[in-house]
């Protein structure tokens, strides 16, 4: 069964706003846009990220030097 994160769960993963994470979906430094959400909000509550693909994402992303 999949398990689900929230967005507040990723900006704490992570140390970020959620605006920084907005931005991360379109377009990172490392070159390689986070993944879209898997659930999208509804009623205004967060969005839900596949666990999987947020650590596939930190695995290839986090800790490379930034694309210029």
């Amino acid at each position: 069964m999949a398990k689900y994160i929230t967005s507040d769960q990723v900006c704490e993963m992570f140390g970020i706003t959620k605006v920084t994470l907005w931005r991360w979906e379109v377009k990172t430094q490392w070159g390689k846009p986070f993944p879209a959400p898997a659930l999208a909000s509804v009623g205004g509550g967060p969005k839900r990220y596949l666990l999987s693909e947020v650590k596939n994402w930190e695995k290839q992303c986090i800790g490379k030097k930034a694309v210029a």
